[in-house]
């Protein structure tokens, strides 16, 4: 598995939209956000952000991965609902200080990519474990949405 980040300029260009006030081409990618390709060929927008935690004084980490068709629109499963995951993290203050808060949110934002984690000696930066890892990633969520269809009939079911 593995990710590229979108520079290309005429790539760049194919996720914009045209405002319908000023006729300007504005992207659909927000500020806060990366685009990024999968070596599967979708499109990925990803971001992250983080707040204090007012209980424990640390941060909650939080990463959002939106998947995006070739023309730039967002991806919707077969019941028009947006393909895309969200997740929180609670970092501790004592991960903060041992990791660095960039370290623990690029972590986050791999997890969601469905990338592996990165190993510090030996172990993961952080442990999640498998099934969590499987549920957040935009792949699992992509795979999921192309596999969905119609509700089923219970006469067929029963």
């Amino acid at each position: 598995m593995s990710y590229s980040v979108v520079t290309d300029p005429a790539v760049l260009a194919i996720f914009t939209v045209e405002d319908p006030q000023t006729g300007e081409a504005v992207s659909v990618i927000a500020p806060d956000e990366q685009l990024l390709q999968l070596d599967t060929g979708e499109f990925v927008a990803a971001s992250s952000s983080a707040y204090r935690d007012e209980f424990t004084n640390g941060r909650t980490l939080q990463a959002i991965v939106r998947w995006l068709g070739e023309d730039g629109s967002l991806q919707v499963d077969a019941f028009g609902r947006p393909v895309l995951t969200v997740f929180p993290h609670g970092a501790s203050a004592g991960q903060i200080a041992q990791y660095t808060e960039p370290a623990l949110r690029k972590e986050l934002l791999l997890m969601m990519l469905g990338e592996p984690p990165s190993l510090v000696g030996g172990e993961p930066l952080i442990v999640w474990p498998d099934e969590i890892r499987a549920c957040v990633s935009i792949r699992s969520a992509i795979a999921a949405a192309s596999s969905e269809g119609p509700a089923y009939d219970l006469e067929t079911l029963l």
